[in-house]
C-alpha cells in the first residue's frame, strides 16, 4: 500500500471507535476518583489505581485519535485540536517522567485537584507515563506519511506497546516491577487496556505497517500473521502464568518451573511455525485457483474478441488503446502497432468532439456512446457507432475502459439517401429508427414537431409525452400513436387524425399516415408522413366564435364602443356608450361624431383620422371632451382603428370610448394637493421654490429685479402649549388667508413648513417689499383669531425682506432665502413685530 494513501475506511472506523473508548475512559476514572468509586480506578482493591492526570491524557490522546481519524471532518481547526491534544498528553507525561527521574516538582500531580494523602498525589507510574510520552509522540507524527514518518512512528508504536506488554506481562507472572515500582505503585490494569486501545486505533491509522497491514492486505504474509497474532500474544503470557502459579503453589521449585516455561515456548514457537506454513499453503492454493481462473477468463475473452464481428478495443483512463483486436484495423485500417503506438484515425473534424464527449463521459462515470468518423489511410470515411464503459477496481477507480465499434457506413449511406428524398418532399416526413428513436425529419415536419416537442430526436417516440387526443377528445396512449403501432407490428396507418398539444398550449390537428421503411423486423423503420390540418378542421369554428364573441365584446363591453362609417356617422353603439352620452341609441345613430365632440379638440380628431385612413398609423388614442345632452362635458380616452376588408380596402372605423371624468377631477384633485399645503390651502414649499427658481431666471435674462418677504410668526409655540394645537391650527389658517388677500394675483404667498410662511413679489423692487412688509405687520397685529374662550389669541410676525437686484448674478433661489431668513432673524432679535431688510431692523 501506498505510504502517503489514506487509510480505508473501515480502519477509520476502528481508529474512531477507539478514540471514543479513550475519552470515555478517562470520564470514568475521572467519576471514580469523583464519587469514591474505586471500581472505576482500579479492578481490585490490592491492585494499582488509575492517576486522575491517566484520565485527562486518555480524554486528550482520545480527541487527539478522533482529529486524527476525521470524526468531525478534514478542516484546519480538527488538525490543530488534535496537534494541541497531543502536545498536552506529551506535556503532562514528559514532565511527570522528569520528576520521576529527578528531584523536580512542577505542582501537576494532582491536576484534577483530588487530595489522595500519598507521598506524590497523583502522580502516575513510571511505566505509565512512559508509555504515555510514546503515544503522545505517535499522535503527534501520525499525519507524518513519507517512508520516514513511517519508520518513526512504527518505531514509538512499538516502544510503547513493549512497555504495555511488559506491564501486562508483569501482571500475569507476578513481577511487580514490569508494571511499577511495587505492586500498588505502578501502571494499572484499566490503564494498560485503555493504552493497547489506543495504540489499536494509532496503528489503524497506518494500514501501511503492522500489525494493521496484516489486515489490509490479502497475501500469504499477511495470512500467516493474521493467524499468528492472536496465539503469540496470549499463549506466551498464559504458560508464564501457569508456571507461575505452579511454583506458587508449592507443586514444583523454580528451576522445575523454568525448564516447564522453556519446553512449553519452544512447543508453542513449533505449533505457531506448522500454523503459519499452512496459512501459506492454503493462500498458495486459493492463488492457484484464482490464476487457472483468470487464465480461462483471458482466453475466453481473447477468443471472444477474436472472432467478434464488431471492433473491441481497451484504453487506459486517459483513452490510450492497450488492446484491440483485428476486426477494429480492419474498420480502421491502421495496424495494431500504429493504434498502440498512438495514431488516431478519427475523422479530423470529428476528432474534438469525440475527445470532448469521451472525457466528460469520463468524468461522470458513465458509459460513452457516440456515432463519428474513421478515415483510413486511403482517405475512406468509415461511421463508426461507439460504446464503451469503465472497469474498475476494488476501490471504484477507474483502471481502464472497454469498448465497441460496430460498422455503420452502409447504414449511414441508406439514411442519408433517404433523407436526400425525404427532404425534397412538401409534406412533413420523418423516419423514425427502431429503437424508437427519430433518425431523421425533413423542414416541413420540423416546423411542425418543435413546437410540439423540444426534444424529440433525443428519446425514444413512446418516452415522451406527446398528449395526444382523437377527435372525439378521447386521449391516446403512446403505444397507440400511428408511428408506434407500425414501429412494434408492422401494421400501417392511413390518415388518422389526432391533436397534440403545442408550446403555447394550442392543438395541433395532425392527419398522419405511415409506412414500413423495410421489412426487417419487427421492431421496423417507419416512415411517417403528416399534414397540419388545424386551419382546415377548426376553419369554420374559428369564424362562428369570433363572430359570437365581437358579438358579445360589442354589447356587453364596459366601455363605450361604437362602428363608424368613413363619412363619420355612427353605424352602431353599445349601451356603454348611450349611457355615457345620455342618449337613447336611435338618437346616436343619427348624429355624427363631429356632432358629439368638442370644438376646441375636432380638428386634432380629424388629423389623426386622416393618418389611420391613409395607413401611416394603425390606430390613435387621444383624450378629448364630449357634450352631453344636457350640455354638460364628458371627458374620455378614445381609440380608433381602421377595419379593413379582404383586399385593404378601408371600410369603417372602430372606435373605443371610456369615461375619464372622474378620473379627470382626480387627477386634479391630487396636482392641487400636491402644490398646496393640507392646512391652509396656499401653495407649499416645493411649489414656492420652483416658482422663485423659475422668477430669478427669468430676472436674469430679462435684467427684472424680485422681491422676497420671509413671514416668522411670533412665539407660536406658546400657542400652540397653552391653548393647543387646534388653535394654532386657526391661527396658520388666519395667516394664510391674510397673505392671500393682501397680494397680488401676480405675487405668490406659500407656506414653507410650521408657523413660517413666504411672499414671491415678481418685478418688484426692494421698496415694493418693505410697503408689503409694513402693511403685513401691521395687518397681523390687526388680525383676531377666537382662542374658544371668548378671548382672541393675539398674533404678531417678523418679516424679512430680500430683494434680487441686490444680490450678486450668480445668487441662485437659496442665496436670497438665506438673505431674507437672516433678515427675518434680525427683525426677531431686535424685538419681533416688525420687519427687516437684510440686516437693518425698520418698523
Amino acid at each position: 500500500m501506498d505510504v502517503g494513501a489514506p487509510p480505508p475506511r473501515e480502519l477509520t472506523l476502528v481508529a474512531r471507535a477507539c478514540g471514543g473508548f479513550a475519552i470515555l475512559l478517562g470520564l470514568l476514572i475521572l467519576i471514580g476518583w469523583a464519587t469514591d468509586a474505586g471500581v472505576l480506578i482500579r479492578l481490585a482493591p490490592s491492585l494499582p489505581a488509575a492517576m486522575p492526570n491517566t484520565a485527562l491524557m486518555f480524554a486528550a490522546s482520545g480527541v487527539a485519535l478522533m482529529m486524527e481519524a476525521g470524526a468531525f471532518g478534514e478542516s484546519r481547526r480538527s488538525a490543530a485540536l488534535g496537534l494541541a491534544c497531543a502536545l498536552f498528553v506529551i506535556a503532562v507525561a514528559g514532565a511527570t517522567l522528569i520528576e520521576h527521574t529527578t528531584s523536580a516538582s512542577f505542582g501537576i500531580d494532582n491536576l484534577f485537584g483530588v487530595d489522595m494523602g500519598a507521598e506524590h498525589p497523583g502522580r502516575p507510574a513510571t511505566h505509565t507515563v512512559a508509555a504515555f510520552v510514546l503515544l503522545g509522540c505517535c499522535l503527534l507524527t501520525a499525519r507524518w506519511r513519507s517512508p520516514v514518518g513511517h519508520l518513526v512512528v512504527s518505531a514509538l508504536g512499538a516502544g510503547a506497546a513493549a512497555v504495555v506488554g511488559l506491564a501486562v506481562a508483569g501482571y500475569l507472572i507476578g513481577v511487580p516491577y514490569l508494571f511499577g515500582t511495587s505492586s500498588t505503585h505502578g501502571m494499572s490494569l484499566n490503564t494498560a487496556f485503555g493504552l493497547v486501545v489506543v495504540l489499536t486505533g494509532v496503528f489503524a491509522l497506518r494500514p501501511e505497517m503492522p500489525p494493521a497491514a496484516w489486515f489490509a492486505h490479502s497475501g500469504g504474509g499477511e495470512a500467516a500473521a493474521r493467524r499468528l497474532m492472536g496465539p503469540a500474544l496470549i499463549l506466551p503470557f498464559a504458560a508464564g502464568a501457569l508456571v507461575q502459579v505452579g511454583a506458587n503453589g508449592g507443586l514444583y521449585g523454580q528451576r522445575f518451573g523454568l525448564s516447564i516455561m522453556v519446553v512449553v515456548v519452544a512447543a508453542l514457537i513449533q505449533g505457531l511455525i506448522f500454523s503459519a506454513v499452512g496459512a501459506v499453503r492454503e493462500h498458495e492454493a486459493i492463488q492457484a485457483v484464482l490464476e487457472r481462473e483468470s487464465r480461462k477468463n483471458v482466453q475466453r475473452f481473447t477468443t471472444l474478441t477474436s472472432q467478434a464481428p464488431v471492433g473491441i478495443f481497451e484504453t487506459d483512463p486517459n483513452g490510450k488503446l492497450i488492446f484491440l483486436n483485428e476486426h477494429w484495423t480492419q474498420i480502421t485500417g491502421l495496424s495494431e502497432a500504429q493504434a498502440l503506438a498512438g495514431r488516431s484515425a478519427v475523422h479530423p473534424d470529428d476528432r474534438e468532439r469525440v475527445q470532448r464527449d469521451w472525457r466528460a463521459a469520463c468524468s461522470a462515470g458513465r458509459d460513452y456512446d457516440a456515432e463519428f468518423r474513421f478515415r483510413r489511410p486511403g482517405g475512406e470515411i468509415r461511421w463508426v457507432a461507439c460504446h464503451a464503459t469503465a472497469l474498475r477496481d476494488d476501490a471504484g477507480e477507474v483502471t481502464s475502459l472497454l469498448g465497441s465499434l460496430l460498422d455503420i457506413t452502409e447504414r449511414r449511406a441508406a439514411e442519408e439517401r433517404i433523407a436526400l428524398v425525404v427532404d425534397r418532399i412538401a409534406e412533413a416526413v420523418s423516419i423514425i429508427g427502431p429503437d424508437g428513436v427519430t433518425v431523421h425529419v425533413n423542414d416541413a415536419a420540423r416546423k411542425i414537431l418543435d413546437d410540439l416537442h423540444e426534444s424529440y430526436e433525443d428519446r425514444p417516440t413512446a418516452d415522451l409525452a406527446w398528449g395526444g387526443v382523437r377527435t372525439d377528445g378521447t386521449p391516446v396512449a403512446n403505444d397507440q400513436l400511428p408511428a408506434e403501432i407500425t414501429r412494434v407490428t408492422g401494421r400501417e396507418i392511413d390518415e388518422e387524425t389526432l391533436g397534440f398539444s403545442g408550446s403555447d398550449g394550442s392543438v395541433h390537428w395532425l392527419r398522419t399516415s405511415t409506412r414500413r421503411l423495410s421489412d426487417d423486423g419487427p421492431p421496423y423503420t417507419v416512415v411517417a408522413s403528416f399534414a397540419d390540418v388545424t386551419e382546415q378542421r377548426q376553419a369554420g369554428a374559428r369564424l362562428a366564435e369570433a363572430q359570437a364573441r365581437f358579438e358579445l365584446a360589442f354589447d356587453h363591453a364596459p366601455i363605450g364602443v361604437t362602428l363608424v362609417s368613413l363619412e363619420g356617422n355612427l353605424l352602431r353603439v353599445n349601451d356603454a356608450l348611450c349611457q355615457m352620452f345620455d342618449f337613447g341609441e336611435e338618437d346616436l345613430l343619427g348624429k355624427s361624431f363631429q356632432e358629439l365632440t368638442d370644438a376646441e379638440g375636432l380638428d386634432e380628431d380629424l388629423e389623426e383620422l386622416g393618418r389611420v385612413f391613409s395607413g401611416e398609423l394603425r390606430k390613435y388614442e387621444m383624450e378629448k371632451r364630449y357634450t352631453k345632452t344636457d350640455g354638460s362635458p364628458v371627458w374620455a380616452l378614445l381609440s380608433v382603428s381602421l377595419m379593413r376588408g379582404a383586399e385593404g380596402e378601408p371600410r369603417y372605423f372602430i372606435a373605443q370610448v371610456m369615461d375619464i371624468t372622474e378620473r379627470r377631477r382626480l387627477e386634479g384633485e391630487l396636482r392641487h394637493q400636491a402644490d398646496h399645503d393640507m392646512l391652509t390651502g396656499i401653495a407649499n414649499r416645493r411649489v414656492f421654490a420652483t416658482e422663485l427658481s423659475r422668477q430669478l431666471a427669468r430676472d436674469r435674462r430679462y435684467g427684472g429685479e424680485s422681491s422676497l418677504l420671509i413671514v416668522d410668526l411670533d412665539d407660536f409655540k406658546d400657542i400652540n402649549d397653552t391653548m393647543g394645537h387646534a388653535v394654532g391650527d386657526l391661527v396658520l389658517q388666519a395667516v394664510a388667508n391674510l397673505l392671500s388677500e393682501r397680494v397680488r394675483d401676480t405675487d405668490l404667498a406659500a407656506r414653507l413648513g410650521g408657523d413660517e410662511f413666504a411672499v414671491l413679489l415678481p418685478t418688484t423692487p426692494r421698496e415694493g417689499g418693505e410697503i408689503l412688509a409694513i402693511d403685513l405687520v401691521q395687518a397681523l397685529r390687526e388680525l383676531h383669531v377666537d382662542g374658544g374662550d371668548g378671548k382672541p389669541v393675539a398674533v404678531t410676525a417678523s418679516v424679512g425682506v430680500a430683494c434680487s437686484g441686490e444680490l450678486p448674478e450668480d445668487a441662485d433661489d437659496e442665496s436670497l432665502l438665506a438673505v431674507a431668513d437672516l433678515a427675518m432673524y434680525s427683525a426677531k432679535r431686535t424685538g419681533r413685530d416688525r420687519y427687516a431688510v437684510h440686516d437693518t431692523p425698520a418698523g
